[in-house]
Protein backbone atom coordinates (compact mmCIF):
# COMPACT_ATOMS: atom_id res chain seq x y z
CA UNK A 1 0.00 0.00 0.00
CA UNK A 2 2.75 2.33 0.76
CA UNK A 3 4.47 1.79 -2.45
CA UNK A 4 1.33 2.75 -4.37
CA UNK A 5 0.90 5.72 -2.71
CA UNK A 6 4.29 6.94 -3.57
CA UNK A 7 3.82 5.83 -7.24
CA UNK A 8 0.50 7.20 -7.73
CA UNK A 9 1.17 10.77 -5.38
CA UNK A 10 0.67 14.06 -7.81
CA UNK A 11 0.62 16.97 -5.04
CA UNK A 12 3.76 18.19 -7.03
CA UNK A 13 1.94 18.56 -10.65
CA UNK A 14 -0.09 21.01 -9.71
CA UNK A 15 2.75 23.87 -9.37
CA UNK A 16 4.72 22.68 -12.16
CA UNK A 17 1.66 23.89 -14.05
CA UNK A 18 1.17 27.26 -12.44
CA UNK A 19 4.63 27.90 -12.66
CA UNK A 20 4.43 26.79 -16.22
CA UNK A 21 1.04 28.93 -17.14
CA UNK A 22 2.52 31.67 -14.76
CA UNK A 23 5.29 32.58 -16.97
CA UNK A 24 2.88 32.57 -20.57
CA UNK A 25 0.61 34.80 -18.80
CA UNK A 26 3.50 36.89 -17.86
CA UNK A 27 4.65 36.71 -21.09
CA UNK A 28 0.98 37.61 -22.64
CA UNK A 29 0.59 40.48 -20.35
CA UNK A 30 4.15 41.83 -20.92
CA UNK A 31 3.53 41.45 -24.36
CA UNK A 32 0.07 43.35 -24.69
CA UNK A 33 1.26 45.98 -22.40
CA UNK A 34 4.56 46.88 -24.56
CA UNK A 35 2.55 46.02 -27.92
CA UNK A 36 -0.25 48.20 -26.38
CA UNK A 37 2.37 51.60 -25.30
CA UNK A 38 3.88 51.35 -28.83
CA UNK A 39 0.04 51.42 -30.40
CA UNK A 40 -0.94 54.38 -28.56
CA UNK A 41 2.10 56.27 -29.75
CA UNK A 42 1.67 55.43 -33.25
CA UNK A 43 -1.61 56.51 -32.88
CA UNK A 44 -0.62 59.98 -31.21
CA UNK A 45 1.95 60.35 -34.06
CA UNK A 46 -0.68 59.76 -36.44
CA UNK A 47 -2.64 62.53 -35.27
CA UNK A 48 0.18 64.56 -35.12
CA UNK A 49 0.91 64.01 -38.77
CA UNK A 50 -2.57 64.46 -39.95
CA UNK A 51 -3.04 67.48 -38.08
CA UNK A 52 -0.21 68.91 -39.58
CA UNK A 53 -1.11 67.66 -43.13
CA UNK A 54 -4.86 68.93 -42.92
CA UNK A 55 -3.06 72.56 -41.82
CA UNK A 56 -0.89 72.15 -45.12
CA UNK A 57 -3.60 71.41 -47.36
CA UNK A 58 -5.14 74.46 -46.79
CA UNK A 59 -3.07 76.37 -48.10
CA UNK A 60 -3.08 74.61 -51.80
CA UNK A 61 -5.51 76.94 -53.66
CA UNK A 62 -3.04 76.44 -56.95
CA UNK A 63 -1.27 80.20 -56.55
CA UNK A 64 1.62 81.49 -56.40
CA UNK A 65 3.50 80.82 -53.21
CA UNK A 66 0.94 78.17 -51.77
CA UNK A 67 3.96 75.70 -50.99
CA UNK A 68 5.25 77.80 -49.16
CA UNK A 69 2.64 78.71 -47.45
CA UNK A 70 1.27 75.54 -46.90
CA UNK A 71 4.98 74.26 -45.73
CA UNK A 72 4.86 76.50 -42.84
CA UNK A 73 1.11 75.93 -41.81
CA UNK A 74 2.45 72.44 -41.48
CA UNK A 75 5.76 72.66 -39.94
CA UNK A 76 5.60 75.93 -37.90
CA UNK A 77 8.81 78.10 -37.63
CA UNK A 78 10.12 75.27 -35.20
CA UNK A 79 8.64 72.54 -36.95
CA UNK A 80 5.91 71.76 -34.83
CA UNK A 81 3.18 73.24 -37.10
CA UNK A 82 -0.41 73.49 -35.33
CA UNK A 83 -0.47 70.11 -33.87
CA UNK A 84 0.69 70.06 -29.65
CA UNK A 85 -0.04 66.56 -29.55
CA UNK A 86 2.37 64.70 -27.62
CA UNK A 87 3.78 61.05 -27.38
CA UNK A 88 2.63 59.84 -23.78
CA UNK A 89 5.48 57.08 -23.73
CA UNK A 90 8.55 59.12 -25.26
CA UNK A 91 10.82 60.04 -22.66
CA UNK A 92 10.75 63.76 -24.96
CA UNK A 93 7.31 65.18 -23.58
CA UNK A 94 7.48 67.92 -25.93
CA UNK A 95 4.93 68.79 -29.17
CA UNK A 96 5.59 65.76 -32.21
CA UNK A 97 7.89 67.87 -34.74
CA UNK A 98 7.59 67.35 -38.54
CA UNK A 99 10.76 66.58 -39.75
CA UNK A 100 9.88 66.27 -43.59
CA UNK A 101 7.27 67.47 -45.77
CA UNK A 102 6.70 67.05 -49.81
CA UNK A 103 4.33 67.65 -52.33
CA UNK A 104 2.25 65.92 -55.08
CA UNK A 105 0.24 66.40 -58.25
CA UNK A 106 -0.63 63.04 -58.44
CA UNK A 107 -1.55 59.85 -55.87
CA UNK A 108 -0.47 56.34 -57.14
CA UNK A 109 -3.85 54.42 -57.87
CA UNK A 110 -4.40 51.76 -55.37
CA UNK A 111 -2.04 53.77 -52.64
CA UNK A 112 0.83 52.29 -54.21
CA UNK A 113 3.07 55.51 -53.11
CA UNK A 114 5.60 54.04 -55.83
CA UNK A 115 3.46 55.62 -58.40
CA UNK A 116 2.97 59.08 -56.98
CA UNK A 117 4.37 62.06 -58.34
CA UNK A 118 6.11 64.26 -56.78
CA UNK A 119 6.34 68.29 -57.53
CA UNK A 120 7.63 71.33 -56.84
CA UNK A 121 5.28 73.65 -58.70
CA UNK A 122 2.51 75.51 -56.68
CA UNK A 123 0.36 75.40 -59.70
CA UNK A 124 0.12 71.66 -59.51
CA UNK A 125 0.67 70.93 -55.86
CA UNK A 126 -2.92 68.66 -55.13
CA UNK A 127 -1.36 67.33 -52.16
CA UNK A 128 0.99 67.35 -49.13
CA UNK A 129 2.86 64.30 -47.63
CA UNK A 130 3.85 65.15 -43.90
CA UNK A 131 6.02 62.73 -42.07
CA UNK A 132 7.00 63.36 -38.64
CA UNK A 133 9.90 62.18 -35.96
CA UNK A 134 10.19 58.90 -34.91
CA UNK A 135 10.13 57.73 -31.47
CA UNK A 136 11.52 54.55 -29.56
CA UNK A 137 9.42 53.10 -26.86
CA UNK A 138 11.49 51.55 -24.42
CA UNK A 139 9.87 47.63 -23.89
CA UNK A 140 9.73 47.09 -20.46
CA UNK A 141 8.49 43.06 -20.33
CA UNK A 142 8.08 41.82 -23.83
CA UNK A 143 11.99 41.04 -23.54
CA UNK A 144 10.72 38.33 -20.95
CA UNK A 145 9.85 36.05 -24.19
CA UNK A 146 12.36 37.10 -26.47
CA UNK A 147 11.26 40.36 -27.99
CA UNK A 148 13.91 43.44 -28.59
CA UNK A 149 14.35 45.44 -26.00
CA UNK A 150 12.79 48.59 -28.07
CA UNK A 151 10.20 49.45 -30.44
CA UNK A 152 10.78 52.19 -33.43
CA UNK A 153 7.56 54.21 -34.11
CA UNK A 154 7.35 56.80 -36.96
CA UNK A 155 4.00 57.88 -38.98
CA UNK A 156 3.00 60.16 -42.19
CA UNK A 157 -0.28 61.35 -43.29
CA UNK A 158 -1.14 62.74 -47.24
CA UNK A 159 -4.04 65.43 -47.23
CA UNK A 160 -5.40 67.41 -50.04
CA UNK A 161 -7.13 70.56 -51.07
CA UNK A 162 -10.53 71.16 -52.96
CA UNK A 163 -12.93 74.01 -53.40
CA UNK A 164 -16.17 73.71 -55.22
CA UNK A 165 -18.44 76.74 -55.34
CA UNK A 166 -22.06 75.58 -56.10
CA UNK A 167 -25.47 76.51 -57.97
CA UNK A 168 -24.31 79.83 -59.16
CA UNK A 169 -23.88 80.96 -63.01
CA UNK A 170 -21.64 80.07 -65.44
CA UNK A 171 -19.80 83.36 -65.49
CA UNK A 172 -16.10 84.08 -65.88
CA UNK A 173 -14.20 87.68 -66.16
CA UNK A 174 -10.62 88.06 -67.17
CA UNK A 175 -8.22 89.79 -63.84
CA UNK A 176 -7.81 93.49 -65.02
CA UNK A 177 -5.01 93.47 -63.33
CA UNK A 178 -3.26 90.76 -64.84
CA UNK A 179 -0.77 92.81 -66.67
CA UNK A 180 0.55 94.21 -63.40
CA UNK A 181 1.38 90.88 -61.59
CA UNK A 182 -1.45 91.89 -59.25
CA UNK A 183 -4.77 89.78 -58.09
CA UNK A 184 -7.97 91.45 -58.78
CA UNK A 185 -9.02 93.51 -55.75
CA UNK A 186 -11.99 96.01 -56.43
CA UNK A 187 -13.19 98.44 -53.72
CA UNK A 188 -16.84 97.90 -52.65
CA UNK A 189 -18.87 99.73 -54.33
CA UNK A 190 -16.81 100.20 -58.07
CA UNK A 191 -18.39 99.16 -61.05
CA UNK A 192 -17.52 97.21 -63.75
CA UNK A 193 -18.24 97.55 -66.94
CA UNK A 194 -17.42 93.54 -68.81
CA UNK A 195 -17.80 92.88 -71.91
CA UNK A 196 -18.40 89.29 -73.49
CA UNK A 197 -15.62 88.04 -75.78
CA UNK A 198 -16.03 88.06 -79.34
CA UNK A 199 -17.78 85.45 -81.45
CA UNK A 200 -14.11 83.43 -82.52
CA UNK A 201 -12.88 82.97 -79.25
CA UNK A 202 -9.57 84.16 -80.25
CA UNK A 203 -6.75 85.17 -76.97
CA UNK A 204 -6.95 88.36 -78.17
CA UNK A 205 -10.53 89.09 -77.15
CA UNK A 206 -10.12 88.15 -74.14
CA UNK A 207 -8.60 91.05 -72.48
CA UNK A 208 -8.63 92.53 -69.34
CA UNK A 209 -12.40 93.34 -67.62
CA UNK A 210 -13.85 91.01 -70.80
CA UNK A 211 -16.13 88.16 -69.44
CA UNK A 212 -16.74 85.01 -71.06
CA UNK A 213 -18.90 81.54 -70.47
CA UNK A 214 -18.01 78.80 -68.51
CA UNK A 215 -18.53 75.09 -69.32
CA UNK A 216 -21.35 74.15 -67.12
CA UNK A 217 -20.12 71.67 -64.19
CA UNK A 218 -21.65 68.47 -66.56
CA UNK A 219 -19.25 69.69 -69.24
CA UNK A 220 -22.13 70.90 -71.29
CA UNK A 221 -21.35 74.34 -73.64
CA UNK A 222 -25.07 74.20 -75.53
CA UNK A 223 -26.68 78.15 -75.55
CA UNK A 224 -29.80 76.86 -73.88
CA UNK A 225 -28.01 74.61 -70.89
CA UNK A 226 -25.97 78.23 -70.65
CA UNK A 227 -29.02 79.89 -70.60
CA UNK A 228 -30.96 78.24 -68.42
CA UNK A 229 -27.96 77.90 -65.97
CA UNK A 230 -28.48 82.21 -65.91
CA UNK A 231 -31.72 81.98 -65.82
CA UNK A 232 -33.05 79.56 -63.11
CA UNK A 233 -32.66 80.42 -59.54
CA UNK A 234 -29.88 77.44 -58.55
CA UNK A 235 -28.04 78.42 -61.01
CA UNK A 236 -26.15 75.28 -62.86
CA UNK A 237 -27.63 73.16 -60.06
CA UNK A 238 -24.21 71.72 -59.42
CA UNK A 239 -20.67 72.47 -58.00
CA UNK A 240 -17.34 74.31 -59.84
CA UNK A 241 -13.95 72.98 -58.21
CA UNK A 242 -10.80 74.82 -58.56
CA UNK A 243 -10.73 74.49 -62.09
CA UNK A 244 -13.44 75.13 -64.64
CA UNK A 245 -13.47 75.07 -68.70
CA UNK A 246 -14.17 77.70 -70.72
CA UNK A 247 -16.78 78.45 -73.55
CA UNK A 248 -16.18 79.57 -76.61
CA UNK A 249 -18.32 81.87 -78.25
CA UNK A 250 -21.23 84.57 -77.71
CA UNK A 251 -24.44 82.85 -77.22
CA UNK A 252 -26.68 86.03 -77.25
CA UNK A 253 -29.77 83.51 -75.34
CA UNK A 254 -27.70 84.51 -72.34
CA UNK A 255 -28.21 87.67 -72.31
CA UNK A 256 -32.10 86.93 -72.34
CA UNK A 257 -31.69 84.73 -70.01
CA UNK A 258 -29.76 87.62 -67.31
CA UNK A 259 -32.37 90.10 -68.31
CA UNK A 260 -35.00 87.28 -66.16
CA UNK A 261 -33.92 88.44 -62.87
CA UNK A 262 -35.55 92.42 -64.29
CA UNK A 263 -38.63 91.04 -65.26
CA UNK A 264 -37.68 91.18 -69.01
CA UNK A 265 -38.74 87.91 -70.67
CA UNK A 266 -37.52 88.65 -74.56
CA UNK A 267 -36.64 86.21 -77.66
CA UNK A 268 -35.22 83.12 -76.48
CA UNK A 269 -36.68 84.03 -72.95
CA UNK A 270 -40.45 84.25 -73.96
CA UNK A 271 -40.96 80.59 -72.29
CA UNK A 272 -39.30 81.34 -68.51
CA UNK A 273 -42.05 83.59 -67.91
CA UNK A 274 -44.21 80.53 -66.63
CA UNK A 275 -41.03 78.83 -64.94
CA UNK A 276 -41.65 78.91 -61.20
CA UNK A 277 -37.56 78.75 -60.85
CA UNK A 278 -37.40 81.89 -63.07
CA UNK A 279 -38.75 84.69 -61.48
CA UNK A 280 -37.91 88.08 -61.29
CA UNK A 281 -35.62 90.02 -58.25
CA UNK A 282 -38.02 91.51 -55.96
CA UNK A 283 -36.35 95.01 -56.80
CA UNK A 284 -36.44 95.25 -60.45
CA UNK A 285 -35.62 98.80 -61.24
CA UNK A 286 -34.11 98.68 -64.42
CA UNK A 287 -34.97 102.23 -66.21
CA UNK A 288 -37.06 100.81 -69.17
CA UNK A 289 -40.59 100.13 -70.04
CA UNK A 290 -41.87 98.02 -72.48
CA UNK A 291 -44.36 95.67 -73.51
CA UNK A 292 -43.99 92.08 -72.24
CA UNK A 293 -42.86 89.95 -74.80
CA UNK A 294 -41.12 92.11 -76.91
CA UNK A 295 -37.73 93.79 -77.31
CA UNK A 296 -37.49 97.08 -75.57
CA UNK A 297 -36.01 99.35 -78.33
CA UNK A 298 -39.28 98.20 -80.60
CA UNK A 299 -42.54 99.58 -80.30
CA UNK A 300 -44.37 101.73 -77.57
CA UNK A 301 -41.17 102.08 -74.83
CA UNK A 302 -39.51 104.25 -72.60
CA UNK A 303 -35.52 104.05 -72.32
CA UNK A 304 -33.15 105.25 -69.70
CA UNK A 305 -30.64 107.81 -71.70
CA UNK A 306 -28.81 109.48 -68.64
CA UNK A 307 -25.81 110.25 -70.18
CA UNK A 308 -24.16 111.42 -66.69
CA UNK A 309 -24.02 114.37 -64.19
CA UNK A 310 -24.27 117.08 -67.05
CA UNK A 311 -27.19 115.48 -68.33
CA UNK A 312 -30.00 118.40 -68.34
CA UNK A 313 -32.92 115.93 -69.68
CA UNK A 314 -33.13 113.70 -66.89
CA UNK A 315 -35.73 115.36 -65.16
CA UNK A 316 -38.02 115.42 -68.70
CA UNK A 317 -37.00 111.53 -69.32
CA UNK A 318 -38.66 110.65 -65.82
CA UNK A 319 -36.59 107.40 -65.35
CA UNK A 320 -33.28 106.11 -64.75
CA UNK A 321 -31.95 102.49 -63.82
CA UNK A 322 -28.77 102.92 -61.48
CA UNK A 323 -26.49 105.13 -62.58
CA UNK A 324 -22.88 104.24 -63.77
CA UNK A 325 -20.05 105.93 -62.09
CA UNK A 326 -19.70 109.25 -63.14
CA UNK A 327 -16.24 108.17 -64.66
CA UNK A 328 -17.43 105.67 -66.76
CA UNK A 329 -19.89 107.83 -68.30
CA UNK A 330 -17.33 110.49 -69.18
CA UNK A 331 -14.66 107.77 -70.65
CA UNK A 332 -11.75 108.83 -67.86
CA UNK A 333 -11.63 106.56 -65.26
CA UNK A 334 -8.29 105.80 -63.61
CA UNK A 335 -8.28 102.45 -63.76
CA UNK A 336 -9.20 102.11 -67.70
CA UNK A 337 -12.34 103.52 -69.03
CA UNK A 338 -14.06 100.02 -68.03
CA UNK A 339 -13.87 100.42 -64.24
CA UNK A 340 -15.53 102.54 -62.29
CA UNK A 341 -14.33 104.53 -58.58
CA UNK A 342 -17.93 103.85 -56.98
CA UNK A 343 -18.79 107.59 -57.15
CA UNK A 344 -22.01 107.54 -58.97
CA UNK A 345 -24.86 109.97 -59.58
CA UNK A 346 -27.16 109.04 -56.02
CA UNK A 347 -29.06 112.46 -55.83
CA UNK A 348 -30.82 111.74 -59.95
CA UNK A 349 -31.64 108.26 -58.23
CA UNK A 350 -33.64 109.56 -55.27
CA UNK A 351 -35.26 112.19 -57.33
CA UNK A 352 -36.57 110.22 -59.75
CA UNK A 353 -37.28 107.04 -58.26
CA UNK A 354 -38.08 107.99 -55.10
CA UNK A 355 -39.99 111.56 -55.76
CA UNK A 356 -42.11 111.24 -52.77
CA UNK A 357 -39.53 111.06 -50.13
CA UNK A 358 -37.88 114.68 -49.58
CA UNK A 359 -34.18 114.69 -49.64
CA UNK A 360 -34.23 115.47 -45.76
CA UNK A 361 -36.67 113.17 -44.99
CA UNK A 362 -34.33 110.14 -46.64
CA UNK A 363 -32.28 107.67 -44.91
CA UNK A 364 -29.13 108.47 -43.02
CA UNK A 365 -25.99 107.72 -45.34
CA UNK A 366 -28.18 107.28 -48.78
CA UNK A 367 -25.68 109.68 -50.08
CA UNK A 368 -22.59 107.26 -49.60
CA UNK A 369 -24.36 104.07 -50.09
CA UNK A 370 -23.31 101.82 -52.68
CA UNK A 371 -26.19 100.56 -55.16
CA UNK A 372 -26.41 97.76 -53.69
CA UNK A 373 -27.51 98.73 -50.25
CA UNK A 374 -29.37 101.52 -52.16
CA UNK A 375 -31.16 97.90 -53.59
CA UNK A 376 -31.43 96.36 -50.08
CA UNK A 377 -32.57 99.38 -48.22
CA UNK A 378 -35.69 99.62 -51.07
CA UNK A 379 -36.67 95.60 -50.78
CA UNK A 380 -35.89 95.90 -46.56
CA UNK A 381 -38.48 98.76 -46.44
CA UNK A 382 -41.19 97.19 -49.06
CA UNK A 383 -40.55 99.41 -52.15
CA UNK A 384 -42.85 98.43 -55.16
CA UNK A 385 -41.54 96.31 -57.05
CA UNK A 386 -41.48 98.65 -60.11
CA UNK A 387 -42.16 101.56 -58.53
CA UNK A 388 -40.89 103.81 -61.54
CA UNK A 389 -43.62 105.37 -63.75
CA UNK A 390 -45.90 102.94 -65.81
CA UNK A 391 -44.25 100.02 -63.45
CA UNK A 392 -46.00 100.50 -60.49
CA UNK A 393 -47.37 96.94 -58.66
CA UNK A 394 -46.36 93.64 -59.35
CA UNK A 395 -43.85 91.76 -61.95
CA UNK A 396 -45.57 93.12 -65.53
CA UNK A 397 -44.36 90.09 -67.22
CA UNK A 398 -43.35 86.89 -64.99
CA UNK A 399 -47.05 84.97 -65.24
CA UNK A 400 -46.88 83.54 -61.66
CA UNK A 401 -49.21 86.57 -60.21
CA UNK A 402 -49.33 84.96 -56.75
CA UNK A 403 -46.30 84.78 -54.22
CA UNK A 404 -43.20 84.47 -55.70
CA UNK A 405 -41.45 81.34 -54.55
CA UNK A 406 -40.53 80.50 -51.06
CA UNK A 407 -41.73 84.06 -50.28
CA UNK A 408 -39.86 87.51 -49.36
CA UNK A 409 -36.19 87.97 -48.97
CA UNK A 410 -36.18 88.35 -45.51
CA UNK A 411 -35.50 91.71 -44.12
CA UNK A 412 -31.58 92.38 -43.61
CA UNK A 413 -29.85 90.03 -45.43
CA UNK A 414 -27.00 91.87 -46.52
CA UNK A 415 -24.34 90.07 -48.88
CA UNK A 416 -21.41 92.57 -48.16
CA UNK A 417 -21.89 91.40 -44.49
CA UNK A 418 -23.61 88.10 -43.75
CA UNK A 419 -23.37 85.99 -46.31
CA UNK A 420 -25.81 84.85 -48.89
CA UNK A 421 -28.28 83.19 -46.17
CA UNK A 422 -30.97 81.28 -47.22
CA UNK A 423 -29.41 80.91 -51.14
CA UNK A 424 -30.69 77.70 -52.00
CA UNK A 425 -34.16 78.54 -50.89
CA UNK A 426 -34.57 82.67 -51.77
CA UNK A 427 -31.70 83.73 -53.85
CA UNK A 428 -31.34 87.22 -54.31
CA UNK A 429 -31.66 87.55 -58.41
CA UNK A 430 -29.26 90.63 -58.93
CA UNK A 431 -26.21 88.89 -57.44
CA UNK A 432 -24.04 87.09 -59.51
CA UNK A 433 -21.33 85.06 -58.42
CA UNK A 434 -18.45 85.69 -61.16
CA UNK A 435 -14.94 83.50 -61.15
CA UNK A 436 -11.80 85.96 -61.58
CA UNK A 437 -8.86 83.84 -64.18
CA UNK A 438 -6.04 85.07 -64.82
CA UNK A 439 -6.66 84.67 -68.48
CA UNK A 440 -3.22 85.52 -70.53
CA UNK A 441 -1.07 83.11 -67.72
CA UNK A 442 -3.88 80.26 -68.48
CA UNK A 443 -3.81 80.43 -72.33
CA UNK A 444 -7.60 81.23 -72.41
CA UNK A 445 -8.62 80.68 -75.94
CA UNK A 446 -11.91 79.37 -76.83
CA UNK A 447 -12.65 76.17 -75.11
CA UNK A 448 -9.65 76.14 -72.74
CA UNK A 449 -9.88 72.80 -70.07
CA UNK A 450 -7.92 73.08 -66.39
CA UNK A 451 -8.79 77.22 -65.98
CA UNK A 452 -7.68 77.71 -62.35
CA UNK A 453 -9.88 79.88 -60.61
CA UNK A 454 -8.41 83.18 -58.57
CA UNK A 455 -11.08 83.73 -56.80
CA UNK A 456 -15.19 84.21 -57.24
CA UNK A 457 -16.70 87.77 -56.58
CA UNK A 458 -19.85 88.77 -55.44
CA UNK A 459 -21.95 91.25 -58.09
CA UNK A 460 -24.84 93.31 -58.38
CA UNK A 461 -26.55 93.25 -61.50
CA UNK A 462 -27.06 96.86 -61.76
CA UNK A 463 -29.20 97.16 -65.21
CA UNK A 464 -29.90 94.69 -67.89
CA UNK A 465 -28.03 93.74 -70.30
CA UNK A 466 -27.55 95.14 -73.47
CA UNK A 467 -29.99 98.26 -72.79
CA UNK A 468 -27.07 100.81 -72.92
CA UNK A 469 -26.97 103.95 -75.13
CA UNK A 470 -23.97 103.82 -76.76
CA UNK A 471 -23.04 100.15 -75.95
CA UNK A 472 -23.74 96.47 -77.66
CA UNK A 473 -26.21 93.56 -77.27
CA UNK A 474 -23.91 92.02 -74.21
CA UNK A 475 -22.58 94.98 -72.37
CA UNK A 476 -23.09 94.03 -69.19
CA UNK A 477 -22.42 96.46 -65.92
CA UNK A 478 -22.10 94.74 -62.48
CA UNK A 479 -21.15 96.44 -58.91
CA UNK A 480 -18.69 94.96 -56.90
CA UNK A 481 -20.00 93.60 -53.86
CA UNK A 482 -17.70 91.57 -51.91
CA UNK A 483 -15.58 88.51 -52.76
CA UNK A 484 -16.87 85.04 -51.50
CA UNK A 485 -16.27 84.41 -48.64
CA UNK A 486 -15.49 80.44 -47.49
CA UNK A 487 -16.74 80.90 -44.07
CA UNK A 488 -19.87 83.26 -44.52
CA UNK A 489 -20.65 82.24 -47.79
CA UNK A 490 -21.54 78.37 -46.89
CA UNK A 491 -24.44 77.76 -49.03
CA UNK A 492 -22.88 78.14 -51.80
CA UNK A 493 -19.00 77.84 -50.97
CA UNK A 494 -17.48 74.68 -49.73
CA UNK A 495 -13.73 74.03 -48.89
CA UNK A 496 -12.69 70.38 -49.00
CA UNK A 497 -9.35 69.63 -47.05
CA UNK A 498 -9.06 65.51 -46.11
CA UNK A 499 -7.13 62.90 -45.61
CA UNK A 500 -5.68 60.16 -48.54
CA UNK A 501 -3.44 58.58 -46.11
Amino acid sequence: MRLRSAVHDDSGAVAIWVGATLAVLIGIVGLSLDLGRAATADTELKWAADAAALAGARQLDGKAGAIDRATEAAMGAAGVGVTSNKDSFDENDDAVEVIDVKFLSELGPDNDVSKDVETTSDADARYIQVTVEQTVINNLLIQVIGGESTTPVQRSSVAGYGAVTCQVSPLMICNPAESKGLPFQPTEGDQIWVKMQSSNGNSADWGPGNFGLLDLPSGSQSAKDIGDAFAKKNGTGACYATEVSTAPGQKTSVSDAINTRLDIYNQSAKNFSKDKDVYPAYNVIKGLIGECGKNPSQGPTTLDKYTGPSDSNQAVAGIVQYPQDNCIYAGNCAAGVRFGDGVWNREVYWATNHPTIAAGARPAGWDTWTRYATYRWEIDNAVPNNPTAGESGTPQCFEKTSSLPGGTIPKGIDARILGLAGWFDNPDRRVLAVAVVDCDAEGVKGNTKNVVVDKWLLMFLTQAVGYYVGGDDNDLFLEFIREVDWDNDQTIAHEIVQLYR
